[in-house]
Formats: C-alpha cells, sequence, structure tokens
C-alpha cells in the first residue's frame, strides 16, 4: 500500500515493489528447506499468533 504514493510521489515504490516481489519468491523456498531440516520457518515482518 505504501508503494503506489511512493511511486506517484519519489519514483522509489517500483524499487519496493521489485524487493517485495524477490522476497515473495526467495523466503518460501528458504522457508521449504528450513522445513525439510526440523527447523521452524519464519517470515519476516509477520506476527506470530500461535506459538
Amino acid at each position: 500500500m505504501l508503494s503506489v504514493p511512493l511511486i506517484l510521489v519519489f519514483g522509489l515504490g517500483i524499487l519496493t515493489l521489485i524487493l517485495i516481489g524477490i522476497l515473495a519468491f526467495v523466503m518460501p523456498i528458504v522457508n521449504g528447506i528450513k522445513a525439510s531440516n526440523g527447523e521452524l520457518p519464519s517470515y519476516p515482518l509477520s506476527l506470530n499468533f500461535v506459538s
């Protein structure tokens, strides 16, 4: 939601969208590897509701 105003004002929102896209592609792969090794997977900036 912050990317759209940043695109309109500064043009920095495009970089933000690219970084979000890269994280959305890489983090499931990393967490899949962690889960297969028996470790607890985690995502950055996510809230842990059940511990």
